[in-house]
């Protein structure tokens, strides 16, 4: 007589966290595919492009299967590349790099770009990219603007200041510095009660503070008297 040995495992769980993996794995696959911006995992050493989402193919120009044959020295102008080594040393160390660099798309073209990258588990380095170009261009013309406003404020007759709300001068143009008879750089980062001891018992600190927390504009005339007795 010949007899057969059966054996049964019972795999449910084993194949509820294969299910549960592969939903996972799907969700993740999706939230990289939507993202706007650019994701890319390289190699450690090599620096190889091992994954890449349609951002990035759509913001650099290339086909998946051409920047899978690529490398981070490949999207990073030339003037950049030298940095990347030492970014690299701080990814092994456990640490996130968050920096500007200027990238390189397909057609020869570049723009400022921020990339966010860390090591994953694996040894592995993801990262995204975003075009920064019209945050830069932002940023550019509100320092126009305020050049354009400080020029104006300090060009007036009028004295002009701006007072923090821990009553500290954030700035003084060069009328409002005669009219306290200081320097400019005097009054920056002092408060007002620094510069004149006593001035909270005064009409004009009244007016300040109404100023202040009301958020209504006041007009008034005031005789002020200074720390040396003057009025």
């Amino acid at each position: 007589e010949r007899s057969v040995n059966l054996y049964a495992i019972d795999i449910t769980a084993r194949k509820l966290a294969e299910q549960a993996l592969r939903l996972s794995e799907k969700r993740y696959r999706t939230l990289i595919d939507q993202a706007l911006d650019a994701l890319f995992v390289v190699e450690q050493d090599t620096l190889r492009f091992v994954e890449t989402n349609p951002a990035a193919h759509e913001m650099l120009g290339y086909s998946r299967e051409e920047l899978l044959g690529m490398t981070a020295f490949d999207v990073v102008a030339p003037t950049d590349s030298p940095r990347i080594p030492a970014e690299v040393e701080l990814l092994k160390k456990g640490g996130e790099s968050r920096s500007e660099w200027d990238v390189i798309r397909k057609d020869g073209t570049t723009f400022p770009g921020e990339i966010v990258a860390r090591q994953l588990p694996d040894g592995r380095i993801q990262g995204f990219i975003r075009d920064i170009t019209e945050r830069n261009r932002a940023d550019h013309l509100l320092r126009e603007s305020e050049a354009r406003l400080r020029g104006a404020l300090n060009s007036l007759m009028e004295g002009c200041q701006i007072i923090g709300f821990d009553w500290a001068y954030l700035f003084v143009n060069p009328a409002a510095a005669r009219h306290g008879r200081r320097k400019q750089e005097d009054f920056i980062g002092r408060t007002i009660h620094d510069l004149y001891p006593g001035i909270e018992h005064t009409a004009m600190f009244t007016a300040l503070s109404r100023a202040r927390h009301m958020r209504i504009p006041r007009e008034n005339e005031n005789e002020f008297s200074y720390p040396d007795g003057t009025v």
